[in-house]
């Protein structure tokens, strides 16, 4: 389900950058509307290392 891949990309992004499953959260947020895409979207491509975000 999209909750399970969006758990997926907090626990991908926290452990990559070393920051808090909320902070990735907010990261992965601020990307889907920061670029009008669908959150599970995001998440999915960053689960298959197919987009890694920045998290300054």
């Amino acid at each position: 389900t999209s909750r399970i891949v969006i758990e997926q990309a907090k626990g991908t992004l926290a452990a990559r950058h070393s920051i808090t499953v909320d902070e990735a959260f907010r990261v992965l947020r601020s990307h889907a509307r920061s670029h009008r895409r669908r959150l599970t979207e995001v998440a999915r491509e960053v689960v298959e290392r197919k987009l890694d975000l920045q998290t300054d």
